[in-house]
């Protein structure tokens, strides 16, 4: 279970912002049939010809850095994960090459191409020039509503094809200079082979798990991963609009179990 709450693809240091005039392409209904095994390279790309720059991310076993690809001076953001005798984690791999490979819409990051080299599985992926959302505060309702409709209509689209992601939050939601928001990171997705299908294991991150994901005693530990989804949406629409996690718990201003009872509410003097 990963309960770090640091972007993937960008840094974490970066200052609050603020978004506007963003836009929305809903994306038609398809049903795409997935195949199970690894798919092969598309070939398009050499690796060779790229140029590492400099790393701006990492989490769920790999490292993000954006590089050049020198022979058309295009910046993209190459994943590299590193492959382990782990079969779970190789499962993992494969699901979310699997993913990257038929997902194309203008409201999730597109996979180019993926290599697989010297016990590195390297993804190639649109480069999101200004980052993820993480720390984003939205103040004004236009703003925030363009926001959601895009995130909205990835998760429509991926719902459409059976794909749960399971980890939406702001550091999975990139955005790019023409206002075009993202998902990103499929590393703990997965894709449903029935309408009917349920998800058992509790992965992603805490904070923005839905109650029934946590209290693995409901339902015999199943759930709805496309519900669960609609939950880590809305709690990342609420961070959004106050422009930090919502339910933040401080144990250094948590009080003593001596000052509670001098409380005007317990001693009964209020």
């Amino acid at each position: 279970m990963n309960d770090n709450r640091n972007s993937m693809n960008n840094a974490s240091s970066k200052p609050r912002r603020h978004c506007s005039d963003l836009t929305l392409l809903v994306p038609p209904r398809q049903q795409i049939a997935v195949p199970l095994p690894l798919p092969p390279s598309n070939n398009h790309i050499n690796f060779s010809e790229l140029d590492r720059l400099n790393k701006i991310g990492s989490g769920n076993g790999g490292t993000v850095y954006k590089v050049l690809h020198r022979p058309t001076n295009t910046y993209f953001a190459l994943k590299v994960i590193y492959v382990t005798n782990d079969e779970e984690v190789l499962r993992q791999i494969r699901r979310e090459i699997e993913i990257l490979r038929v997902v194309d819409n203008l409201n999730v990051v597109k996979c180019h191409d993926w290599y697989d080299h010297a016990g590195e599985i390297q993804v190639l992926l649109e480069y999101m020039d200004l980052g993820s959302l993480e720390k984003t505060h939205l103040c004004d309702e236009s703003s925030l509503a363009a926001v959601t409709r895009q995130i909205l209509s990835g998760i429509y689209y991926l719902h459409t094809l059976k794909i749960v992601h399971r980890d939406i939050k702001p550091s999975n939601l990139l955005i790019n200079s023409k206002n075009q928001v993202k998902i990103a990171d499929f590393g703990v997705s997965r894709i449903l082979e029935q309408t009917t299908d349920h998800c058992t294991s509790p992965v992603g991150t805490m904070g923005y798990m839905s109650p029934e994901r946590i209290k693995t005693d409901i339902n015999k530990g199943k759930y709805d991963g496309c519900a669960g989804d609609i939950w880590s949406v809305g709690v990342s629409i609420l961070e959004f609009y106050i422009g930090k996690f919502p339910f933040p718990i401080d144990p250094a201003r948590r009080w003593t179990a001596s000052q509670l009872l001098r409380h005007p509410f317990v001693t009964g003097e209020h």
